[in-house]
């Protein structure tokens, strides 16, 4: 049911008590697998009824080490050992205030973040161009090449609670944030395609007094924002998006038997400028055409029923019935151009395309996913010994989901006679498609405690995935999984190994992808019980292992990082 479900907008950056003194942490390391360093801090205190927080952290790495080429399919230039364009460098700070007293508690707080990071896939086609450089020339260059992402993030954020403010309301909560967000393209040194994105959000809950032995929470939530994008690849148009959404949560107690019911309504419009569509596919002229769009409004309604049922002391059982309705994603509605960040060439769901590529001048009518759940889950939560083990089975009508085709987009500007030569390297075009969708699973984990240090647990999950007898694409395989943990007065330690099982249920254009099986073991040892000063190493795929993860668009271009050691130290207080 996470389709229908209620949204927080604000986080615990704006302090709701005021703590006994000054509290917080501070932790370093450094990691092997790309020369990457990481630190942060965490800063939590206040006076009489003044409360503050501070928190932040720095990450730079270099491009990540990998166990043998970035692509499937390497072509000669390519260089093995080394994930090109994956390099970042992150800055994220963050300052709340908050008055508090026994009424009640109003704050502010302000996040800024800066990050500069690469997109696997582009580098190796530009490594011909500088055949016989010096190391340092070449490395001058690395900076330059490749596409980059430079995101830049302010975040304004204002929260409170009134205690007891009306006869019959326990609680009256507030949340509102405004987002200030913009990222840029960067391709081989050059800025590209600018986008920006200003959102406003705010919620409203009451909770109320018991009815009946009825407790619950109601309320309402407005979301609006006006995404902008400038530049040759720009792939959705400007859109205004604004939405409304009443909610309602509702939970009773009968003897051993938890009930609860749930309802949302919501009301989405967007607003979009009009678009310039230009698709050009090999061995297919190149058309553009005009759109102009008009409002597309939705309107989603979500309900579900809960049962859970502890029938012996330690065990329960839980029924959750759902029938929840989303509205698309403006992504998913209007994309018109290449996506850099997932390197394909996206048609959104209002376009009527062919299978040669050729797009129609009707635009499509589109509806909301629908989709009717059955979730049961078993639990046993206490002893030296538990587990849980759910199953779930969803029928989605009207599921939007992306497919690939067998088309490849050519970029702007070739001249005629060059198209056959870059024809292999155009963009896969992918489309949004709505279809009735049946998808169904189980997920385990179950754990012993051995004696009071050591402790066993497995894990697992498979999920399947169908429209009518095809596979939808990118669902991930089979998954197994094993830890053994000790957990001493100062020395813990955790060996984890996880076992993904081949993806061969495919979708057409859909490559499969192999499976792998990870092994982590780390080790952390408590210098100080006065101080809780840690220090602890960490062995990231032991074995070096290629993992590609089947849900990437960028699986055949970029695999998982190699062998890591990262080796750090925490400090709180």
């Amino acid at each position: 049911g996470a389709i229908g479900g209620v949204v927080n907008v604000v986080d615990n950056r704006i302090p709701s008590e005021v703590p006994v003194g000054i509290e917080g942490d501070v932790e370093a390391n450094y990691a092997t697998v790309n020369d990457g360093k990481f630190g942060r801090f965490n800063l939590t205190g206040g006076q009489n009824n003044i409360a503050f927080h501070v928190d932040g952290f720095k990450r730079k790495t270099d491009n990540a080490d990998i166990p043998g080429y970035a692509s499937v399919m390497p072509d000669e230039d390519e260089q093995p050992g080394s994930l090109e364009s994956s390099a970042m460098d992150t800055t994220n700070i963050t300052a709340g205030l908050s008055l508090v007293d026994e009424e009640g508690y109003f704050g502010f707080s302000v996040e800024k973040l800066d990050n500069f990071y690469g997109v696997p896939g582009h580098s190796h086609a530009h490594e011909e161009e500088h055949e016989g450089e010096t190391e340092e020339e070449h490395a001058e260059h690395a900076g330059e090449e490749g596409t980059n992402l430079d995101v830049d993030m302010t975040r304004y954020q204002a929260a409170g609670e009134w205690y007891s403010p009306y006869t019959g309301i326990s609680s009256l909560k507030f949340g509102a944030a405004y987002t200030d967000y913009e990222h840029v393209e960067i391709e081989d040194g050059q800025v590209g395609t600018r986008f920006t994105n200003q959102g406003s959000d705010i919620r409203l809950a009451a909770t109320h007094a018991d009815i009946d032995a009825w407790h619950g929470v109601f309320g309402l939530q407005y979301h609006n924002s006006d995404y902008t994008a400038e530049g040759d690849e720009a792939y959705t148009p400007p859109t205004e998006t604004e939405s409304m959404a009443l909610f309602l949560v509702e939970q009773k107690k009968f003897g051993s038997v938890i009930l609860e019911l749930g309802g949302r309504l919501e009301r989405t419009t967007y607003n979009a400028d009009s678009i310039d569509f230009e698709l050009e596919v090999a061995e297919h002229e190149e058309h553009e055409l005009a759109f102009n769009f008009d409002e597309y409004a939705f309107t989603s309604s979500s309900l579900s029923a809960g049962l859970n049922w502890e029938y012996i002391p330690g065990y329960s059982v839980a029924l959750t019935l759902s029938r929840n309705e989303r509205a698309p994603s403006m992504q998913e509605l209007f994309s018109a151009g290449q996506h850099l960040a997932t390197q394909t060439f996206e048609v959104g769901l209002v376009y009527d395309m062919d299978e040669d590529g050729e797009v129609s001048e009707n635009l499509r009518s589109v509806k909301e996913e629908v989709s009717n759940n059955i979730d049961l889950t078993f639990r046993k939560f206490s002893g030296d010994s538990g587990y849980t083990l759910s199953f779930f089975y969803n029928q989605a009508d009207d599921y939007i989901y992306q497919s690939a085709t067998d088309l490849t987009a050519l970029a702007h500007g070739h001249e005629e006679e060059a198209h056959e030569e870059h024809a292999e390297e155009g963009t896969p075009v992918y489309y949004f498609n709505q279809d009735d969708a049946t998808i169904y699973g189980v997920e385990a984990e179950g754990f012993v405690d051995l004696n009071v240090n050591w402790r066993v647990s497995v894990f697992g999950d498979y999920i399947r995935a169908k429209i009518d007898s095809y596979n939808l694409p990118r669902i991930p395989p089979l998954r197994l999984g094993s830890t053994i943990s000790y957990e001493g007065e100062a020395l813990s330690s955790e060996l984890s190994v996880v076992w993904y099982d081949d993806q061969t249920k495919t979708t057409e254009y859909e490559t499969p992808t192999d499976g792998y099986t990870l092994v982590n073991v780390s080790v952390d040892y408590r210098v100080s019980d006065t101080q809780d000063w840690t220090v602890y190493i960490r062995v990231n795929n032991l074995f070096d292992e290629e993992a590609r993860v089947h849900t990437s668009f960028l699986k055949d271009q970029a695999p998982l990082p190699g062998r890591n050691f990262t080796l750090g130290t925490r400090f709180s207080f």
